[in-house]
């Protein structure tokens, strides 16, 4: 009788071993990063690479991707434009203080020198091509609106000199116009991806060692404000989590970025803290080690019953 128990249990802890080994081994698939937004997810620093985008933070979070997926690295499709405005991402016309949008778009090669294309065109192709082709896009990143500042001062020069309730309005309308942009593209994304990791991030305030009565120290430190908050709002309706990249760039402005020589997009080094905050929110999926830990607690039950059993046994005896 003992025999036969001791042989049963022992077969109900082989089948589980053999259950978490293959869960633990299976392939994983490679899957795609898409990365949507303006120069600073293009990876612009001192210089505009012409490129299909694989580089700054996106190529780093790519990297990191890896080291979740058993070193498989994500296939990458970076659609950003640099200099792009909310509106431009789905009109492909820069809107007033920009370059033209055609300029814009030719130095990322995945347009392929069609600057009629908007972001968003390029979007719902890709997204559709993914499909098609039968890959999945696992994680996509977004980021737009600090262009909009640049528009907005163009259109609005006299805007300090304004009344403080005329300003209000002003960012209001700035801000609901933005909030509008960024809702169709969430719910395109979500729409077509269900199930992919959604991160999205706020801006570093390149002027925030200027002194606080800077004008362009002011505007940006309001749009980093209402741009926060507005994310913040749209991440739980959407699934989708906040990168903050604001507070770690805070104080550290020349060192991060090329303000101190007349740029305003983050360094190497500045790529890397972005980077490290897309890491910091992205949360690995829990079923392998939560199957591994369920296997343990299986194991540790049955060893602990048949231990009690074959006590009592032996104590009845």
């Amino acid at each position: 009788m003992k025999r036969n128990e001791t042989k049963r249990h022992a077969a109900i802890v082989r089948a589980i071993l053999m259950l978490l080994l293959a869960s633990l081994s299976r392939a994983d698939p490679i899957g795609t990063y898409l990365a949507l937004g303006d120069s600073i997810a293009f990876g612009v620093t001192n210089v505009t690479p012409v490129s299909f985008g694989d580089q700054g933070y996106v190529s780093l979070y790519a990297d990191f991707l890896a080291t979740q997926a058993n070193g498989i690295r994500s296939r990458v499709v970076n659609l950003a434009i640099p200099g792009e405005a909310s509106t431009g991402f789905f009109t492909a016309v820069s809107p007033p203080g920009l370059p033209p949008h055609d300029l814009l778009a030719s130095v990322n090669l995945n347009y392929h020198g069609d600057g009629s294309l908007s972001q968003d065109v390029l979007l719902l192709n890709t997204l559709a091509a993914e499909v098609a082709a039968g890959r999945t896009i696992t994680n996509a990143s977004f980021a737009i609106g600090s262009n909009d500042v640049t528009s907005f001062i163009a259109l609005h020069p006299d805007f300090f000199s304004l009344p403080p309730a005329q300003q209000q309005q002003l960012i209001s309308e700035f801000f609901g116009v933005l909030t509008n942009n960024y809702v169709i593209v969430l719910s395109q994304l979500r729409s077509a991806l269900p199930e992919a990791r959604i991160l999205l991030l706020n801006y570093c305030n390149p002027f925030g060692g200027f002194p606080p009565d800077d004008p362009f120290n002011i505007a940006n430190t309001i749009f980093d404000q209402g741009q926060t908050s507005l994310i913040t709002s749209l991440a739980g309706p959407f699934h989708a989590s906040v990168v903050d990249i604001n507070t770690p760039f805070r104080g550290r402005e020349n060192e991060l970025t090329f303000i101190s020589s007349g740029g305003a997009h983050p360094n190497d080094q500045g790529y890397a803290v972005i980077a490290q905050q897309m890491a910091l929110a992205t949360v690995p999926e829990p079923a392998s080690a939560t199957l591994l830990a369920a296997g343990i607690v299986a194991l540790v039950v049955l060893f602990a019953r048949s231990e009690f059993r074959q006590s009592r046994q032996k104590f009845d005896l």
